[in-house]
């Protein structure tokens, strides 16, 4: 019987070459800089300070809401063709202010846009619903008597900005009708800050099973947000940088060039995925296993890619002895939420009693690679 985890130091000592580096960090692309999670009490403080008159940057509400709009629809326009027909639910609040801007570029770019609008607070937002409706968005003020599914095309992308994150308690009417539309719609959708029905800070707690295909995070990602799985964006290249030190964000290095938006990998970090994705370390006494199991997982869309690493010298404790095998080293991708499937094909497939299966968390990577690889694994049925 072989020990399931054998020490770290044990299987560094057979490495025939420097080549190999144990450390997953070091198997991707240069991390890119880390990008906290915020709670909705310092996403509040952030936009008070962003709107102080008395200090820099002084912005206004107009301001801000035109950035966050122009933010939302560049992640938009890099996740969804212009083929697509945009259908907006509009919020009462500033979520809704960002929907508003978001679908008025959107037509601007050439897609088809219809904006849901059931209400807003005050003549400012009215003026947003205007300039969407002279920029040729389609606006309807009401359930249609049909329902909102009738709105739907086989090419319609839904925008959730109904709330955002100052929302609190159960939806009221009308939009007690439009969130569990939301949460029940098979047509892709996109949320603003945080899908609607979500806690700001804790997610998906009333377990609406509610899961949109992208998110964009203004200014940073949300608590919440951890445990979002779909395509995430990040939007906040109007925030000063000493926010950094008052408020605990990244801001220095998070956009490259002229974007105003950078795609997160799941659990938002920026360029990395803490908790997303998996190294699973597995040893096989020759490189014809260890090629059937890397087949085997592969095929499933169980993981992403195996490396075999040949010649693998492992010097180990065992029953009171030091015992030394030559063996093949399997570096296995995948996401988190499989390596309970990884190593269950592991002990199906494998010669040894207990296989040796060793887990090590992402630390870094380029997000193309981290793309590719959450897009080869099947998620966890």
């Amino acid at each position: 019987m072989r020990s399931l985890l054998r020490p770290v130091a044990a299987l560094a000592v057979g490495f025939t070459t420097t080549t190999y580096a144990f450390s997953a960090s070091t198997s991707f692309c240069a991390a890119a800089p880390h990008v906290p999670y915020i709670s909705s009490k310092t996403a509040a403080a952030i936009d008070v300070s962003l709107m102080n008159p008395s200090a820099s940057p002084a912005y206004t509400l107009p301001q801000l809401m035109e950035l966050a709009g122009l933010t939302v629809s560049t992640a938009f326009h890099k996740t969804y063709p212009p083929s697509s027909h945009v259908l907006v639910f509009v919020g009462p609040g500033n979520n809704g202010g960002d929907g508003l801007v978001a679908a008025r570029h959107l037509k601007l770019w050439g897609y088809d846009v219809t904006c849901v609008v059931p209400k807003l607070k005050d003549a400012f937002f009215e003026k947003l619903r205007k300039q969407a409706e002279d920029c040729g968005c389609e606006i309807i003020t009401k359930e249609p008597r049909e329902g909102y599914a009738s709105l739907l095309t086989p090419s319609t992308v839904i925008i959730d900005s109904v709330f955002g994150f100052s929302a609190t308690g159960p939806p009221r009417a009308p939009y007690n009708d439009i969130v569990p539309f939301l949460h029940s719609t098979t047509a892709p959708v996109m949320a603003v800050d945080i899908p609607s029905g979500w806690s700001v800070d804790s997610g998906d707690v009333n377990y609406t099973n509610y899961a949109p295909d992208s998110l964009i995070s203004l200014t940073a990602p949300k608590l919440g947000s951890k445990g979002f799985k779909g395509r995430h964006w990040l939007g906040g290249h109007f925030v000063p940088k000493r926010f950094e030190a008052e408020f605990g964000i990244k801001v220095d290095g998070v956009y490259e060039g002229g974007e105003i938006v950078r795609e997160l990998t799941p659990g938002g970090e920026g360029g990395e995925d803490v908790d997303g994705y998996s190294v699973v370390y597995v040893t096989a006494p020759n490189g014809d296993l260890a090629q059937v199991i890397a087949s085997e997982l592969v095929k499933s869309k169980t993981v992403a890619c195996v490396n075999i690493i040949p010649a693998v010298k492992s010097v180990y404790a065992w029953k009171g002895n030091v015992e030394v095998d030559d063996e093949v080293l399997m570096m296995i991708k995948t996401r988190k939420e499989r390596v309970g499937d990884v190593e269950k094909i592991v002990k199906k497939l494998h010669e040894y009693e207990t296989p040796e299966v060793l887990v090590v968390g992402v630390e870094g990577g380029s997000k193309e690679y981290l793309k590719w690889l959450g897009e080869s694994v099947d998620k966890r049925k």
